[in-house]
């Protein structure tokens, strides 16, 4: 592949599996010296790690509702740049990507002079109200408050294991939100955690889990004492 034939690169701020944090700057900036488009997926951090998409500088960043901002599945925005915004034509439109949108003037299509351009049809409201509100009581919380805790909570699973059960990044300046760990029997252990009625996930032979800022350090300690028994 030469110079030339990349024209759009997609960075993924955390790996969901792995919640290793890619260096998105750096990636950005070799990127754009290319000539190269980018889209940052920050759809496993935001929330949980504080984001600003100024200094990334990249041209668009997606996120998703779902995951920690805990706002359920229907809404997502785009974030464009202004450079980016004079470059972009999209080609699935519709009435609210118009200029002026109540003109209904189908023979004259003008974009939308900001990232609205991007938005199309008519979205369905319920889950923009939703996402809305529970964004609304992170920020009030604060999403450096939210990442000291978590990190704070992560910490303690870390210092409770042993380094090689811990299967995701262990450095604070590398790693999301979500730790996996290795145990012996998955199946089992899932089963007596939601016995306890202790929810976790579960990616490539591991236990996935994040807490959040409604987990407490009671919480880790209860599920500490459920995967001991497993190792």
């Amino acid at each position: 592949m030469g110079e030339g034939d990349v024209q759009l690169a997609i960075v993924t701020h955390a790996f969901s599996n792995r919640s290793a944090r890619l260096p998105v700057e750096e990636i950005v900036r070799t990127a754009r010296a290319r000539g190269v488009f980018t889209i940052v997926d920050a759809v496993q951090t935001l929330g949980v790690v504080p984001v600003d998409v100024t200094t990334w500088e990249a041209d668009f960043v997606v996120g998703s509702s779902v995951k920690f901002l805990c706002g359920g599945p229907g809404a997502g925005f785009l974030w464009a740049a202004d450079t980016a915004l004079e470059q972009a034509r999209p080609i699935d439109v519709g009435w609210f990507s118009h200029a002026d949108p109540f003109a209904f003037d189908i023979h004259d299509f003008r974009p939308a002079a900001d990232a609205s351009r991007f938005w199309g049809g008519t979205p369905s409201v319920l889950p923009f109200v939703q996402a809305a509100y529970s964004i609304g009581v992170l920020l009030d919380i604060g999403v450096e408050a939210i990442h000291a805790h978590n990190q704070a909570l992560i910490g303690r699973l870390h210092d409770a294991l042993p380094a090689g059960r811990i299967r995701s990044p262990r450095d604070v300046a590398r790693r999301g939100n979500s730790v996996l760990i290795a145990v012996e029997d998955r199946a089992a252990t899932l089963a007596v955690l939601r016995r306890e009625r202790i929810f976790v996930d579960s990616r490539d032979g591991c236990l996935r889990l994040a807490p959040h800022i409604y987990n407490s350090a009671a919480d880790i300690d209860r599920l500490l004492a459920v995967v001991d028994q497993s190792m």
